[in-house]
């Protein structure tokens, strides 16, 4: 996964949604110590793992930090990686107890970086990529590192290394009757149950028209299963993500759009057994009970009544969103679905120019429309049976701040074994949790105070937080800060910071 997303995570039970969250303890240090681009990785009850870089190379030799913490937020042991400067991190990629970097040239040099939490010690494995090729997603599973490659002439392959023996293994992937240029890469998962590897390739007909496709490969990087999962139906799967029952069968669920649309303007649900699929079912957005409720009740109402002059005339109203889908979760027998919606922002430039005509300056101005981010609207949640049918859903508005530039998951939902379906997410500085019943009422819907400072007299002008589920029922948020503080004569007036918290809800 591009950058390695740190999911939103929450495994406790009901009752503490009703209660105050208490922050610990907190650790801050300023930005300008020598290290920047500060990332977090959460290892229960074993503890935390900060990476930053260096901010200047010396020999051209970069240096990476990697510092842990124990669950009182205190430093044990910290380690320099180094590494030429000519290698950048593409990709990072967490499980179990180690997180693996993937590290590139420009050109075809990578080195793949495999650190142990618990040994505290380093593996890793150089190669070279094919000429003018990128790293598209990466997997990793116990001590195989496997990389989704894009070729210069627009192919797939996957390269599969042994972390151990340093071996590689190079797989091209292709579909017959689809030239490479007509093939997009949209997933790759991981099936940790069966080792397998699952993705998602959309094949382009038309411009009105494509097939999406799923892949089984091995752990080796061999491709077990090929299966067209579009077959019988005219509308466009956009996506699929799956949920591994065993025995080489899964849940697919993704979104989908009729031809034409710009964006996604439903679900669909599936299983896909033995390489065979069964009867996919299709639910248009504006069937959802819940879907529209995020919007004021005059907008709905506009919605409702189109919908309504639709259907007399045979027709379904589709209206279209860009949808972040979650993997399916089962709960017991049923599955829940989960999708965050965003749109594209953009914001306006001034870029001025300068010429000359007959030796006189001539400065124009033009303005130009600049990608500024994605903003997230709502997110909603769908129960389904083993069959697809569709139990309940439910709609909650989460207006981010936070744009991220690239698409990404804030929400995840808590531990099966619960007995309620618990999710939390972070605004700014703020915290998020709701519960919903298994029959998807609402339990409860909190936000906590701002994220404390280490002053009283410290005011937040700035604030970029995330939280993610740590241990037991402690939580660990961690950001940016950009504070003023007027009245303490021990701290700096202004400071910006990176800090962390170890959050109790009790």
């Amino acid at each position: 996964m591009k950058l390695f997303a740190l999911y939103i995570l929450l495994a406790l039970s009901a009752g503490i949604f009703a209660q105050n969250a208490v922050t610990e303890k907190r650790v801050e240090f300023e930005l300008k110590d020598g290290f920047s681009g500060e990332r977090v990785f959460e290892f229960s009850a074993k503890g935390m793992l900060i990476f930053s870089k260096q901010d200047k190379d010396e020999n051209q030799i970069s240096t990476y930090r990697f510092e842990k913490y124990n669950t009182d937020l205190v430093s044990t042991h910290e380690v320099g990686y180094t590494i030429e400067n000519k290698f950048y991190v593409d990709e990072i990629y967490q499980t179990g107890n180690y997180v693996y970097f993937f590290f590139k040239t420009r050109r075809t040099d990578y080195r793949v970086v495999k650190y142990d939490f618990i040994s505290e010690t380093f593996k890793e494995v150089s190669g070279e990529l094919p000429n003018r090729s990128f790293i598209k997603y990466t997997a990793c599973m116990d001590d195989r590192a496997v990389m989704a490659i894009i070729n210069k002439n627009y192919s797939l392959s996957i390269i599969s290394i042994d972390m151990n023996s340093g071996s590689e293994q190079t797989t091209p992937i292709t579909i017959e009757g689809f030239k490479p240029k007509k093939l997009s890469l949209s997933n790759m998962e991981t099936m940790p149950e069966s080792k397998n590897i699952l993705l998602s390739i959309n094949a382009y007909i038309s411009k009105k028209r494509t097939e999406l496709y799923v892949i089984r490969l091995d752990e080796q990087g061999q491709v077990q299963a090929s299966t067209d999962i579009s077959i019988g139906t005219d509308n466009n799967l956009r996506n699929a993500r799956a949920y591994d029952i065993g025995n080489n069968e899964y849940i697919l669920s993704g979104t989908y759009s009729v031809p034409n649309s710009g964006g996604s303007n439903g679900f669909f649900i599936s299983r896909l057994a033995q390489g065979q699929l069964e009867p996919i079912k299709f639910y248009n957005f504006t069937e959802l009970k819940n879907f529209l409720s995020y919007l004021p009740a005059n907008q709905q109402r506009k919605i409702e009544k189109k919908k309504q002059r639709k259907e007399k005339n045979g027709q379904e109203l589709n209206i279209s969103y860009n949808i972040t889908a979650h993997s399916p979760i089962k709960v017991n027998e049923d599955f829940i679905y989960i999708g965050e919606a965003y749109y594209a922002t953009y914001r306006t430039e001034a870029r001025t120019s300068t010429s000359y005509v007959n030796g006189k300056a001539v400065t124009t101005t033009t303005y130009v429309q600049v990608f500024d981010g994605y903003q997230y609207t709502h997110a909603f949640i769908a129960k389904f049976d083993k069959n697809g049918n569709l139990i309940w859903d439910q709609t909650f508005p989460m207006w981010l701040a936070q744009k991220p530039m690239t698409v990404r998951r804030f929400i995840h939902v808590a531990d099966q074994q619960q007995n309620n379906l618990k999710l939390v997410y972070a605004n700014s500085n703020r915290i998020t949790s709701k519960v919903f019943d298994f029959d998807g009422n609402v339990l409860s819907d909190k936000q906590s105070e701002p994220i404390e400072t280490n002053s009283e007299n410290d005011k937040t002008r700035l604030s970029y937080a995330e939280i993610i589920h740590w241990y037991d029922n402690y939580f660990l948020s961690y950001g940016i800060q950009r504070i003023i503080n007027r009245k303490d004569k021990d701290v700096d007036r202004k400071r910006t910071v990176f800090f962390f918290n170890k959050i109790k809800l009790d």
